[in-house]
């Protein structure tokens, strides 16, 4: 793992980066099975750090992947399985890995669906929880949204939303000050915030 010098704080940002991007490129942190997996490592960190610092032109593009849920899809499993049995997930996402090799990738596994359950989470549903087996997670955007809404944009500073094309005769918003009323929002197929 990348470990911060003593003089970390007085580094340029673009030193800062360098320093993270060598750590990269010598990988010091990951046992290695082969010479040859090290190798085609070290040669794949050296495309992302030549592409990140703008410095020179990498040998080509590098190619970042991330395909949790394809990979999980193409191999049979549901979201569900995802959010209950991720351990179930990993041999078909090395599969794909191997079977389509990226220069780097992250995987996203949701998990925790068990741990969202015991703690009554109610901001999202998720398969096996409010959710078909085959559909991902939803945020649920209710009070809380409302409550959000209303810390960022206190009453004092909101104002009238208009659409760019309409009107402000008060015969076509339905208001008598000429602001955009809801009727107007409506008829115009528009919504304004959540109130």
């Amino acid at each position: 793992m990348f470990e911060k010098p003593e003089n970390w704080k007085e580094l340029t940002p673009r030193e800062k980066l360098a320093r993270r991007m060598d750590s990269l490129v010598e990988g010091k942190h990951i046992q290695f099975v082969r010479p040859e997996a090290e190798a085609a490592y070290k040669e794949r960190a050296t495309l992302i750090r030549d592409a990140l610092e703008l410095e020179k032109v990498p040998a080509r593009v590098p190619v970042f992947c991330s395909v949790s849920e394809y990979a999980i899809k193409r191999a049979g499993f549901t979201a569900r399985d995802s959010m209950y049995e991720p351990e179930k997930l990993i041999e078909p996402l090395v599969a794909f890995q191997n079977e389509f090799p990226s220069d780097m990738g992250f995987v996203m596994i949701s998990g925790g669906g068990k741990a969202l359950e015991a703690i009554d989470y109610r901001l999202y549903k998720w398969a096996g929880h409010g959710l078909p087996d085959d559909q991902g997670y939803q945020a649920v955007e209710g009070r809380s949204f409302r409550l959000f809404y209303a810390y960022l944009f206190p009453p004092r500073l909101r104002r009238p939303w208009r659409p760019a094309h309409a009107s402000r005769s008060a015969d076509d918003t339905g208001a008598a000050d000429g602001r955009v009323g809801p009727r107007s929002l409506r008829h115009a197929g528009c919504t304004g915030g959540p109130e």
